[in-house]
């Protein structure tokens, strides 16, 4: 999700129940620290190119609609005041500080809707007792804030950035954005400097969407049933 992360576990008491963890997202940058530290102007002026590109595809694809796409500026600026609230990894990994209770019922739970989203989720029986552990509450105080304040239409293109982004990572998109995704986020933030062939591509999506499937056919054809009553031992 653009706005926030999730995830679920067993009630370590009632196991027959599950709790749901929010956090805060994953943004177009791999964290708070490329927005708000030392090399921030760099990183925003190769970003800032990127998100261009993405944004160019979205006009050309709603040309004719009415659809408003807000600025490369306002998208970025956007994601740097989310990056603003967002807790420390140091934070994150400490349990005391990253383990809140809030009920759907606090003004900040309500602030961002978490009972409509869970419900549009499917999630059952949110009854008026119901809550969610919170990693960051204070990262859900500014995205309540922000919600009340940045315009819808801004909303709704950085959801669609959002989007056509991810697809551009999986190459869905065509060379010019698959390509533009290389250069930012492989070459750019991370050193890679040759682009994977398009064999090594088609494996890493494969493996990532049938990873337990592909694991089982891997086991099948090298573990014979010797191997595997040893590992089951």
């Amino acid at each position: 999700n653009a706005l926030l992360s999730w995830d679920r576990e067993l009630d370590p008491v009632k196991s027959e129940i599950y709790i749901l963890y929010v956090s805060q997202p994953e943004l177009g940058m791999p964290g708070g620290g490329y927005y708000l530290g030392d090399n921030a102007a760099a990183n925003f002026e190769k970003y800032g190119k990127f998100v261009e590109k993405i944004l160019t595809f979205l006009r050309t694809r709603t040309a004719g609609t009415g659809t408003p796409i807000a600025s490369t500026a306002t998208i970025i600026a956007l994601e740097k005041r989310l990056a603003s609230a967002f807790a420390s990894p140091d934070q994150l990994r400490d349990k005391d500080q990253s383990t809140n209770i809030l009920r759907l019922d606090d003004p900040i739970a309500e602030g961002v809707q978490m009972r409509e989203y869970l419900a549009a989720l499917g999630v059952p029986n949110l009854g008026p007792d119901s809550f969610v552990v919170c990693a960051s509450l204070g990262y859900f105080k500014t995205l309540r804030d922000i919600l009340a304040s940045v315009p819808r239409e801004v909303m709704h293109t950085y959801f669609a950035y959002n989007v056509v982004r991810k697809m551009a990572g999986a190459h869905l998109l065509g060379p010019e954005l698959t390509d533009a995704y290389f250069e930012f986020y492989d070459q750019f933030l991370f050193g890679v400097g040759v682009p994977p062939s398009d064999e090594s591509r088609c494996i890493k999506q494969t493996d990532a969407a049938f990873s337990e499937e592909v694991g089982a056919m891997f086991v099948e054809k090298y573990f014979g049933s010797k191997d595997r009553r040893a590992a089951q031992r």
